[in-house]
This record gives structure tokens, C-alpha cells and sequence, in this order.
């Protein structure tokens, strides 16, 4: 899951330049990826980039900011799921073309770019990346049609889902969603009527932008100066909407509209109805920080048990389910939360998270908690079990790497080490979010996907 923005700045004014409000608004989507970031912008005469490996602030220094000068502007975090981890894979992505030069960033996995980078290859096209994005580009520039929107929706009805793409082209900004509506993608206003696209709605909070509505699945919209014109990739879709609910568990930040609704609204709900479900006798309702922390106080508000801030995590930890690597994961979670002893010590304790995918940071967890002198800990995961893989951009690639896949859910218990485990069912989830199977994508729950497969990830699903 990866954060993009945009801007055409309308505005002279200094404080309206482009490159420092992508900046902003990607500081903003920082809990999205930690893998590298990227800015691209238009200056009237050509694309300049700047992109690196690592956080925000670690990538761009005021100078940096400075010599992108432009009023077109992209940027990107990257969150690797596909292709390797390298400066040469971080977005913006940036090809010549005979439409001009072509900037992109992309959140989400597109289902059938490698049958389509084949085919490319075949025809002695050359990548400079080994991610999937590229592929869109190289398709625009093979395109024999005249004009740039005909070629790039030709591009997007070849890749397939999951896409949430922002373009630079000819001093034009431009965004899409897929017909699906799996990967987000919203549209605000700064003061002086400029208009920014984002992941999520938090980053206009950032950049002093309102929000205005989503960029509709299948819509792509295309900005210059103050005009905003929406254009549709195919005829209006007459499938199922397959909006990703895991942006409402884990992925998006609470203070974020999602798909309509605030996610921190959705989170206190899924507790509220995780305690109707799984009610424990037990005298304190501990939150995993950060992202646990609203399911924790929907089920101490519904459950009457007092919620207890026991848990510190460490301010400079990145998020441990979006870090690379199971040696890796497996060391943050260690090194990443702080038990308060006197909080825990000889208590029943009620553990709250928001999801257990692999299970590796909530054992570490566990273990501290023991140690810290808890007597009883009862994990409540507030979302159902994960039990098939993610094909549309969260890196969970085979059921193997899945808990619940593979294991009961007194297993998974003995694993981590609680004295009970239980989730909240895929009905409760639902009742959160305000949602049904026919608006949003649960496949990671049931095994049911929503979009066809391509050939090689169909196989995925018998990899255990």
C-alpha cells in the first residue's frame, strides 16, 4: 500500500509552490510506506525528479525543495510489493514518449503486468524498473493512438486492477482509480482554488486543502489551472465495487475519510462490536499502539471495562507489518513497545489489536506482558482471521505467510501465547464499516476474490 499526491498550483505566491506541498502532503501519508519517497515536477520545460531511498524528511532537504521549481507536481511513498527494493524502483517514474515526457506514481498491483511486460519485451521495449508501474508507460508509448487520455485508458483497461495513479503530462495533472475502487484516491482545494489529489484525506489537513469528493472507480480526472474535467476509463462498471476494507483496519489513518466514512469512526466500531461477540471477564482493556488504540476504546466503551494506556511504543518505530523481511519484522517488534509494569502487574487483561496476520509482533508483545507480571491476557483482534493472500497491493503474496491459513485458532493462541484468542466476525467488520460484499473487497477474509486472476496468481493460492 503506497501514498501518492498531486497539485497544480494556480497561485504565484510562494507559499503555494508546488514541490513543498507535495512535501507536505506526503509527510502527511508517511504511515503508509517507509521504503522511499519521490517528487517529480513540471516546469514548463521539462520534468525534474528527486527520489531516494528512505522516510520524508530523510529524502528531501529544503535545498532539494527549492530546485524543484514547477507548478505541477506529483509525489510518491513507496510500499514494495512488487520489484526490489532500490532507488531505481522508487516513484515517480518517469518515460519519454511521443506525447512528451510522462510522470507517474501508483498506488496498488496491477493483476495482469507481467503478461503485458512480456508481450512488451517481445517487442523490444527496455525496462529501467522491475515494478509493475512501468508497464502503464510503455504501454501509453506503444499506443498508436493520437491523443494522450485515448492511449492512457487503452493502458489501464490492459493492466487491470489495482490502481490509484497520479500523472504528470503536459502540464497537466492527472488522476485515476480503477473500476473497482480498490485503492483510494480524493480530490481537495487549497485556498486559491488549486486542486491536490491524495491517498487519503489527512493530507489535505496537512496542506491546508478541503476536501471535495473522491475520484470515482473507473474515473480519471485531468487538471489544468483551475479546471477539473473526468473523463471515464470504460463504460460506467456493472461488477461489484471491491473498495480495500483493510484500509479501514490497519492501513489508512484514523483521521482520514475512507470510502465515505472516517476511519476512526469505522475502528471504535469494529471494538464496540468485538466486545458483543467476545466478551471477557477481565479488569483493564490494553491497546496495541497506535493502530489498535480506537478498536480498544470502542470495546471498553461497550464493554464497561476501563481502558489502560500500558503499552508505550517507541515514537521512532515504523510500523512493523509494512517493514520488509521476517528477521527484520521480527526484531522491530521486539525493540518497538515498552510495557508499563505497574499498569499490568497481576491484572486480567483484555489485548486489543487491530489485526494478526503473521503473528510475529503480537508474541513478542505477549512476552513482554508475561514478564511485566499480567495474569491473564485475552487477545481481541478486531477484524476476522486473514486467510488468503492480498493480490492488489498489500504484501501478504502466498497463504503460507498467513496464520490463519494454516492454523486453527486455538493454534494461534498456543503461538502467541494468550490465554484466549478470538476475532470479530466478517458481519461485525462489516457493520463498522457501513459496508456489504458488493462495495468492498474482503477476499483476504473469505478467499473470494471480486476481479478475475491472472494465471500466476491463481497458483499463488495453492502456496502454503
Amino acid at each position: 500500500m503506497c501514498g501518492v499526491f498531486g497539485v497544480a498550483v494556480i497561485s504565484d505566491k510562494p507559499e503555494f509552490s508546488a514541490a513543498e506541498t507535495v512535501f507536505g502532503g506526503l509527510w502527511a501519508l508517511q504511515h503508509r510506506a517507509q521504503d522511499s519517497a519521490g517528487i517529480a515536477v513540471d516546469n514548463g520545460q521539462e520534468i525534474q525528479l528527486h527520489k531516494k531511498l528512505g522516510l520524508v524528511e530523510q529524502v528531501f532537504s529544503q535545498q532539494d525543495l527549492d530546485r524543484l521549481i514547477g507548478k505541477v507536481a506529483i509525489g510518491h511513498l513507496r510500499y514494495q510489493t512488487q520489484g526490489e527494493d532500490s532507488v531505481e524502483n522508487a516513484h515517480p517514474i518517469l518515460v519519454d514518449s511521443k506525447y512528451g515526457r510522462i510522470a507517474i506514481s501508483h498506488n496498488g498491483d496491477l493483476m495482469f503486468a507481467k503478461e503485458a511486460r512480456a508481450q512488451l519485451k517481445s517487442n523490444t521495449f527496455t525496462f529501467q524498473t522491475t515494478t509493475d508501474t512501468e508497464v502503464i508507460l510503455h504501454l501509453i508509448t506503444a499506443s498508436k493512438q493520437e491523443q494522450f487520455i485515448d492511449a492512457l485508458r487503452e493502458a489501464l483497461e490492459m493492466v487491470g486492477p489495482s490502481y490509484a495513479i497520479v500523472m504528470i503530462q503536459a502540464g497537466f495533472l492527472i488522476g485515476a482509480r480503477d473500476n473497482y475502487g480498490m485503492r483510494p484516491l480524493s480530490i481537495g482545494k487549497l485556498a486559491d482554488g488549486s486542486y491536490v489529489l491524495a491517498s487519503e484525506t489527512i493530507a489535505f489537513d496537512e496542506v491546508n486543502a478541503v476536501f471535495q469528493r473522491d475520484v470515482e472507480p473507473g474515473e480519471i480526472v485531468v487538471i489544468h489551472g483551475a479546471e477539473l474535467m473526468s473523463i471515464r476509463t470504460t463504460a460506467k462498471p456493472t461488477h461489484d465495487l471491491a473498495q480495500c476494507v483493510f484500509e479501514h483496519v490497519y492501513f489508512a489513518s484514523p483521521g482520514s475519510i475512507m470510502f465515505g466514512r472516517t476511519v476512526q469512526t469505522s475502528r471504535e466500531g469494529m471494538g464496540k462490536n468485538l466486545a458483543e461477540e467476545h466478551p471477557v471477564d477481565a479488569e483493564i482493556v490494553v491497546p496495541v499502539p497506535d493502530s489498535g488504540s480506537p478498536a480498544a476504546v470502542g470495546y471498553s466503551t461497550a464493554s464497561g471495562v476501563p481502558i489502560c494506556l500500558a503499552i508505550l511504543r517507541h515514537q521512532y518505530a515504523g510500523r512493523t507489518f509494512i517493514t520488509r523481511g521476517e528477521k527484520v519484522r521480527s526484531l522491530k517488534a521486539h525493540r518497538k513497545f515498552k510495557v508499563i509494569r505497574g499498569m499490568v502487574n497481576e491484572k486480567r487483561i483484555i489485548l486489543i489489536d487491530d489485526s494478526l496476520v503473521r503473528g510475529n509482533t503480537m508474541k513478542k508483545l505477549i512476552e513482554k506482558l508475561r514478564k511485566a507480571g499480567a495474569t491473564e491476557i485475552h487477545v481481541r483482534i478486531a477484524c476476522p482471521p486473514t486467510v488468503s493472500p492480498c493480490f492488489y497491493g498489500v504484501d501478504t503474496p502466498t497463504k503460507g505467510e498467513l496464520k490463519a491459513a494454516v492454523n486453527t485458532i486455538q493454534e494461534i493462541c498456543e503461538f502467541i501465547g494468550a490465554d484466549s484468542l478470538e476475532y470479530l466476525s466478517l458481519g461485525g467488520l462489516l457493520k463498522a464499516v457501513r459496508g456489504s460484499t458488493n462495495k468492498f473487497c474482503v477476499a483476504c477474509y473469505t478467499g473470494k476474490y471480486q476481479t478475475p486472476l491472472s494465471q500466476e496468481r491463481a497458483g499463488d493460492l495453492s502456496m502454503v
